[in-house]
């Protein structure tokens, strides 16, 4: 499948898991990829594994300075963005009632405000050109209740508002904005939250209806459609693929 020929794309968070699984699927599908975390390194591996032409990047989504500068090098090397994958996040646990202020404004500096600065600079180009997708990676905690992920919650539900507001302003320029909200998904981060929470599998998996957990291909699949041309009648929209868990 090659629908995504000549089309330049960057996911953030890319170097593991769910990013690097999008990263993947969009080589696959034809794109050239800039592969960004914070770890070059790490993101340079998921590049030896891309079908097609692709850079590893190091960017820190926090830092407005490394995101422009990152944008300008995809733009030197890959061509204008057409496709902007913001997947980059953290969720540690902190109990509300112990929750600080630098706990909260970190979290919603990489959830959120990364959102907002990457898609600051990739929109402007994808306006002009008249063709883009840009797909933000929620999550289902953002209308749903998991235990000390207080601050996660409130990123993610602030993902799907940005995403909304977005999709109603750049629509007439041929550009989609939606979002993705992936449920229980075999990652490091589920993995960790799950220990320091003591949820077994066993739990997680008697709220969902499939009974398994998702996979990060599972996401990128979802994420490979909506960067397509397949998709282009579709956008504001914030799409759950979590096996049915919130549907108990």
């Amino acid at each position: 499948m090659s629908d995504l020929n000549n089309k330049t794309a960057l996911v953030t968070g890319a170097r593991r898991g769910i990013g690097k699984a999008i990263a993947l699927e969009l080589s696959r599908k034809g794109a050239s990829v800039a592969v960004t975390d914070i770890n070059k390194e790490d993101c340079q591996e998921v590049v030896n594994e891309l079908e097609g032409e692709g850079i590893a990047l190091e960017m820190d989504v926090t830092d407005a300075d490394q995101v422009k500068e990152t944008m300008e090098k995809t733009k030197e090397e890959l061509g204008s963005i057409d496709i902007l994958v913001n997947n980059a996040g953290i969720a540690p646990l902190d109990d509300f009632s112990e929750l600080d202020k630098e706990s909260w404004e970190q979290v919603l500096a990489v959830n959120l405000e990364g959102v907002y600065l990457t898609t600051k600079h990739a929109l402007p180009q994808m306006v002009d050109q008249e063709w883009g997708r840009i797909v933000n990676i929620s999550s289902i905690a953002a209308t749903a209740y998991w235990a000390q992920l207080t601050h996660y919650s409130a990123s993610k539900a602030g993902i799907i508002g940005l995403t909304k507001n977005l999709a109603g302003k750049a629509g007439k320029h041929g550009v989609t904005v939606n979002a993705v909200c992936p449920g229980a998904i075999e990652t490091q981060m589920l993995e960790e939250v799950s220990e320091k929470l003591g949820m077994s599998q066993e739990q997680i998996l008697k709220h969902t209806p499939m009974n398994r957990t998702g996979r990060p291909e599972d996401i990128a699949n979802l994420v490979g459609f909506l960067a397509s041309d397949k998709a282009g009648f579709i956008t504001g929209q914030a799409i759950k693929a979590d096996g049915g868990y919130t549907l108990m």
